[in-house]
């Protein structure tokens, strides 16, 4: 009985598995990657409110020319990403970008 209970456990982790990021190509051309992590960049923390930092999740945002930290949260109406770079650059991304998800 306990190896068939255990056998069910890795069987369902195996199908269920843990997403630690999803990505998505900004209109722009730019490839975004939302990690499923706190944001930890200061550069990026010190535009943020204290009292909203906890709610922001660590992503990067790569070009051909460039690769930004960024930190993002997904907006009230979730429909979309807001995001934050170590440049200060802020705006919002679809939410259809990732897919729908954004972890």
């Amino acid at each position: 009985m306990k190896r068939a209970l255990i056998a069910l456990l890795l069987a369902g982790c195996a199908t269920n598995p843990v997403v630690t990021s999803v990505s998505g190509t900004t209109e722009y051309g730019a490839r975004v990657t939302l990690f499923d992590s706190p944001c930890k960049n200061a550069v990026v923390l010190d535009r943020i409110k204290e009292e909203h930092q906890a709610s922001f999740r660590a992503g990067r945002a790569e070009n051909a020319s460039e690769v930004r930290e960024l930190c993002w949260k997904v907006t009230p109406d979730k429909q979309h990403v807001f995001v934050i770079d170590n440049t200060y650059e802020m705006g919002v991304i679809p939410l259809a970008t990732f897919g729908g998800s954004a972890l």
